[in-house]
């Protein structure tokens, strides 16, 4: 159990429930002082003592009566349970067990909303994403929190998971049962019922696969080494992706505990599924403005090879049925723009795409530095068949691709001409 794993984790998480204010390298140190505690409680009950103000300036018995508003608040609210005992004066002096004991309690409140959340979050259908704002996140992309019933359909309600009164699950296994869902959506080979233990979590495959989910294509796992340097990349990579504070490296995740390993994946999970849901926004009103477009061409085109005077059944018909989709199509893009931010979705993700560019120009300048280059071509070597196989196989150009690179795992970079 490493301290430094502990501080990372949870001030990390506590990052999401402080932003967009502030952010804090040390929830120890940072809980009493300034207006921290006030903008944590709001943030988590909804609400918050006018009383409690900043910090900044009180002495240390002022602070423990702070501390007593801020514990009996966060009870009161039920986000800790009332029989939890913890020490005023040592949590008032940034004490890690009692401070990192009632944030603990706050991280299973996520883990447990983020459970229920994840199966919609992870569905391939848009509609079923957007029903419900994930509200957790770091990030304001949504104007309100109404519950779309246009979208919640029997099939939409009956995806969302429960926690069982008397499951046996813990807290860990129910983010491990998350991550390996969240793989599994991806298809990313080799990366399926690999999560046993936290030790797996230093399978950059895993990461990698992780961050793929929420953006595809920005890692290629074939081409990166599972080592360190390819893990603290996919972690820096969502720190930026996400637009949110993380200290979290390969080493804390060597030597961090359960609640700290648990504490970072919230970060990461409440995060990811807010990018994920911003992205779900940007390509679903793109979608429906195209598809109003379309249908008022369709319709003004009918009414002009019609004449209003000698309609038929079916002309009728038809007229209703080009009404109907467009007045749904309009109610549609009306909810979306009154429960979303339609600006700040689009303009995260076209950040999130900037990484992505970012990033796989970080790789091909490692592959280059780490590999030799051969350039070959038909003329000058004979390939046979099951090499060649090998290479297209591994070649998946994109148009984004500076360079079309292959990784051969004999450590050679092959420049894939024509065959």
């Amino acid at each position: 159990m490493s301290l430094r794993a502990e501080i990372h984790a949870f001030s990390s998480w506590s990052s999401v429930k402080l932003s967009p204010v502030m952010t804090t390298d040390n929830i120890l140190h940072s809980i009493t002082q300034g207006n921290t505690m006030k903008i944590f409680l709001e943030s988590v009950t909804g609400e918050c003592p006018k009383r409690l103000g900043s910090l900044d300036g009180l002495t240390e018995s002022q602070k423990v009566t702070r501390s007593e508003w801020f514990i009996s608040a966060l009870k009161n609210k039920e986000k800790i349970p009332p029989m939890l005992r913890v020490n005023l004066e040592m949590f008032a002096k940034g004490s890690k067990t009692h401070v990192l004991t009632v944030l603990w309690q706050l991280v299973c409140n996520d883990i447990k909303s983020m459970w229920k959340f994840s199966r919609v979050m992870q569905s391939n259908n848009d509609i079923i994403v957007l029903a419900e704002p994930f509200v957790l996140g770091p990030h304001t992309i949504y104007r309100s929190d109404e519950i779309s019933l246009f979208h919640l359909d029997k099939d939409g309600m009956s995806i969302t998971r429960k926690l069982k009164k008397k499951s046996t699950y813990s807290y860990s296994q129910y983010l491990k049962r998350m991550i390996t869902s969240q793989l599994e959506s991806t298809g990313e080979p080799g990366c399926q019922d690999i999560i046993q233990s936290w030790d797996d979590l230093l399978n950059n495959r895993i990461w990698c696969g992780l961050i793929n989910s929420f953006l595809p294509g920005t890692f290629t796992t074939e081409v990166l080494l599972n080592d360190r340097w390819s893990i603290n990349l996919a972690l820096k990579v969502a720190t930026k992706m996400f637009k949110i504070n993380c200290l979290v490296d390969s080493e804390d995740l060597s030597q961090g505990d359960s609640s700290a390993i648990s504490a970072f994946l919230t970060w990461f999970f409440l995060c990811g599924f807010q990018l994920r849901q911003a992205m779900a926004v940007v390509r679903r009103m793109t979608y429906l403005q195209e598809k109003i477009t379309d249908l008022k061409k369709k319709y003004s085109a009918w009414q002009d090879s019609q004449d209003s005077t000698k309609l038929e059944v079916c002309d009728i018909i038809k007229r209703k049925e080009l009404e109907t989709s467009m007045e749904s199509t309009e109610k549609e893009i009306d909810w979306l723009s009154r429960v979303y931010d339609i600006e700040a979705c689009t303009i995260w993700k076209e950040e999130a795409l900037e990484e992505q560019e970012k990033v796989r120009r970080v790789i091909t300048q490692k592959m280059k530095d780490r590999f030799d280059i051969i350039t070959l071509t038909r003329y000058l070597i004979f390939i046979d068949q099951p090499f060649k196989a090998l290479v297209q196989s591994l070649y998946r150009p994109r148009q984004s691709d500076p360079d079309p690179l292959i990784l051969y795992q004999s450590g050679i970079i092959l420049h894939y001409m024509q065959f």
